[in-house]
């Protein structure tokens, strides 16, 4: 019997690992702006009730995430220009860059197709 079919994941390469990673760490970030952009607003406003609107669905799409496993298109690019944008700030080095982008792809996102892909 295979270790699959006992339950267990199939093996996952090191970029498709940091592709997963690099997931991970924008969702938090955006968390992170919305609840720092709720805290600074006025509770009972539109501008309050807006945003945490937009914390509520960026909490919906990291727990689809992390359920799932599903990344879309838009998700996909974000955290690639995100990757893009930490390498020209030095925050990450080029060979990272390039590894979370294969991983992307390895994740199912074809750059080149905006379509939706699904973690294999």
């Amino acid at each position: 019997m295979s270790d699959f079919a006992q339950g267990a994941e199939p093996q996952e390469s090191e970029d498709a690992a940091m592709a997963r990673e690099a997931v991970d760490v924008y969702l938090a970030r955006q968390l992170s702006e919305w609840e720092g952009q709720l805290s600074a607003a006025t509770e009972g406003t539109s501008e309050y009730d807006e945003t945490e609107s937009y914390l509520r669905a960026e909490e919906g799409r990291r727990a689809a995430w992390r359920r799932t496993g599903r990344i879309d298109a838009a998700l996909a690019l974000a955290v690639d220009e995100r990757a893009r944008a930490d390498l020209k700030l030095g925050a990450i080095d080029p060979p990272r860059r390039e590894a979370i982008r294969r991983g992307l792809r390895e994740l199912g996102w074809d750059p080149e197709v905006n379509s939706d892909a699904q973690v294999r």
